[in-house]
């Protein structure tokens, strides 16, 4: 697993919604709460991503392509790669992060 970390890549795409709870704008808030998490790390074993989604109340397969549904709509790429592995693309989340959302 890499050692490479995000670091604060939230902040830039942060807004509040009622509940004070930060959301990255264009996702709901356990959509959110998970991209949020993912990009703490550029590599993920299938198993605890799908533990991070079941503690979200999120099936694994929907909630990676409503993320990557989500990037494409704002920069025509996936972020999130899933097979064996769930992989973070840094070049997409920094160009989602200069959107400043």
């Amino acid at each position: 697993i890499s050692d490479k970390i995000a670091t604060d890549a939230q902040n830039n795409m942060t807004i509040e919604n009622s509940d004070n709870k930060a959301t990255v704008d264009g996702l709901d808030s356990s959509h959110s709460q998970l991209y949020k998490q993912l990009i703490s790390a550029e590599v993920w074993q299938r198993e605890a991503v799908d533990d991070l989604c079941k503690s979200l109340n999120l099936m694994i397969n929907g909630a990676i392509e409503t993320i990557n549904d989500w990037a494409y709509e704002n920069v025509d790429a996936p972020v999130l790669e899933d097979d064996d592995e769930v992989i973070v693309d840094f070049e997409i989340v920094e160009e989602l992060k200069a959107l400043s959302f």
